[in-house]
C-alpha cells in the first residue's frame, strides 16, 4: 500500500466519512482543507498529492507551486475555475463527475419554471398576508398552460436533454441551441444554429451551457431585448452566463416577464444587488445540484477517481490528457 500519499478535501465538510472509508482503505492520509484564493490554496495544499475540489482557483500559478500534486478530482460537473491547459502542462490529472446531478438539476429547473409560470410565490405571499383571492386573473391575468408554450434550451447536453424530457411530458414545444451539436436524435426537438433566431420565439429560456470565454455574459442587453415581453428566463448553470445588470434592466423595462436563478455572479450576491428585491425574480442559493442520493454517490465516485489516479489507472471521466 502507498502510505505516503496525502489527499486534501478542499470542500467544507462536517465529516469526511465517505471519503475516508475509500481513501484510508488504500493507506492514503486524508485531511480537510480550504482555499478561496490562490494564495490560500497554495498554502493549504502544498503537501498534497491529490485534491478533492470544487470552485477553488486552480490556476497556473497554483500548479507551479504544488509540486506534488497528481490529481484534482472535482466533485461536480463545472470546471470553469480550472486552467486545464496549465494542468496538462504540469502533468496534473483533472476529473469530474458529469452524470450524477443531471436529474436534480433538471427537477429544480422544472420547479423554477412552474413557480414562475404559475405565479406560485405571489400566491403564497398573498395567503400569508391574509388575502384569499382565487380569481387568479385579477392578480395574474397572463398565466398560460405549459402545453401552449415553447421552451428554448441553451446547452443540449445531459441536463438540457433531461429538462426537455420533463417539459415534453407537459406538452411544451422544445427548441434547442448548442453550437457543439449538428443534430439531435429526438424528432420532437428543433435544433437552431443561431441564438439570434431562437430567442424571439421562445416563451421559456433555460440555460444549461458550460461557462467559458465564449459563453461569458452570453445573455445581455441585446439578447434580452430580442425576447418576448412575456418570456421567462431560468438559469441553473452558471451565474456569469447572464449579465445581471442587463437582466435587472430588462425586468424593470418589461423586456421579459420574469427570471429564476439558482446561480449568480458572484456568489453569494451582495446585499445591495437589486435582483434580490425584484418581485419578478425567484432566487435559490445554488442548490439545484443537490439530492441526498446524488451527493453520496458523487462523494464516492470522486474519491474513487483519486484512488485510480494514485494507482496509475486511467480516469473514468478525464478532463485533461495528463
Amino acid at each position: 500500500m502507498q502510505t505516503e500519499y496525502l489527499v486534501i478535501n478542499m470542500i467544507p465538510r462536517e465529516d469526511m466519512v465517505i471519503e475516508r472509508s475509500i481513501l484510508e482503505k488504500h493507506g492514503y492520509r486524508v485531511e480537510q482543507g480550504s482555499g478561496d484564493s490562490v494564495e490560500e490554496l497554495i498554502q493549504k495544499a502544498r503537501g498534497a498529492h491529490a485534491l478533492i475540489g470544487s470552485h477553488q482557483p486552480y490556476t497556473r500559478k497554483a500548479f507551479e507551486e504544488l509540486k506534488l500534486l497528481k490529481i484534482i478530482a472535482l466533485i461536480g460537473v463545472g470546471h470553469d475555475t480550472v486552467d486545464l491547459k496549465a494542468a496538462e502542462d504540469h502533468g496534473i490529472r483533472v476529473t469530474n463527475v458529469p452524470d450524477l446531478i443531471t436529474d436534480p438539476v433538471a427537477d429544480h429547473t422544472l420547479g423554477l419554471i412552474l413557480a414562475l409560470i404559475r405565479k406560485i410565490p405571489q400566491g403564497f405571499d398573498q395567503v400569508k398576508r391574509g388575502v384569499w383571492e382565487s380569481r387568479m386573473w385579477k392578480w395574474a391575468p397572463n398565466v398560460s398552460k405549459l402545453s401552449s408554450l415553447t421552451a428554448g434550451i441553451i446547452g443540449f447536453g445531459r441536463t438540457g436533454q433531461a429538462v426537455a424530457k420533463r417539459l415534453k411530458a407537459f406538452g411544451t414545444r422544445i427548441m434547442a441551441f448548442d453550437p457543439y451539436l449538428k443534430q439531435v436524435d429526438d424528432p420532437d426537438v428543433t435544433l437552431f444554429s443561431s441564438l439570434k433566431e431562437l430567442l424571439p420565439i421562445v416563451d421559456i429560456l433555460c440555460l444549461h451551457a458550460f461557462l467559458s470565454n465564449e459563453t461569458y455574459n452570453m445573455i445581455g442587453e441585446a439578447e434580452l431585448k430580442s425576447m418576448k415581453r412575456t418570456a421567462i428566463l431560468v438559469n441553473a448553470s452558471r451565474g456569469a452566463l447572464i449579465n445581471e445588470k442587463s437582466l435587472y434592466t430588462a425586468l424593470c423595462q418589461g423586456w421579459i416577464a420574469g427570471a429564476a436563478l439558482d446561480v449568480m455572479e458572484p456568489e453569494p450576491p451582495s446585499n445591495d444587488n437589486p435582483l434580490l428585491k425584484s418581485d419578478r425574480v425567484i432566487i435559490t442559493p445554488h442548490v439545484a445540484f443537490y439530492s441526498q442520493e446524488s451527493l453520496i454517490e458523487q462523494r464516492k465516485r470522486t474519491a474513487e477517481e483519486v484512488v485510480r489516479a494514485l494507482q496509475g489507472l486511467p480516469a473514468l471521466h478525464p478532463l485533461t490528457k495528463a
